[in-house]
């Protein structure tokens, strides 16, 4: 079999897995920007929220200040998993070459 032939199967095979990846992706990400936006009315509705109100449970409690700060750290998680993501990706592409010149990731 020639090389070339196999690019054609090694494509008419992955093409429609692709698509299908990118189309739940952008399902997924619509599903969140859509949440996203509700709890963002949610909050701008609220007119003097009371920060200091406290949710107990059997695992112990938890302050509403607490929750949203919270809220904010985790997506800011987030963007640093997708800042990594995107660095390796440079790295990769970059083969053979080297991005030590870049310089080294900024310490936390």
């Amino acid at each position: 079999m020639q090389l070339g032939a196999s690019k054609n199967i090694l494509a008419a095979i992955l093409c429609p897995y692709i698509r299908w990846r990118q189309a739940i992706q952008a399902e997924i990400l619509e599903g969140f920007l859509a949440e996203r936006d509700k709890s963002l009315t949610w909050l701008k509705s609220l007119s003097a929220p009371n920060w200091e109100a406290e949710y107990i449970d059997q695992h112990g409690s938890i302050k509403a200040g607490e929750m949203f700060a919270s809220w904010v750290a985790h997506d800011n998680l987030h963007t640093r998993q997708l800042v990594e993501l995107r660095r390796q990706r440079i790295v990769s592409l970059a083969e053979p070459f080297d991005v030590g010149y870049a310089g080294d990731r900024i310490p936390l």
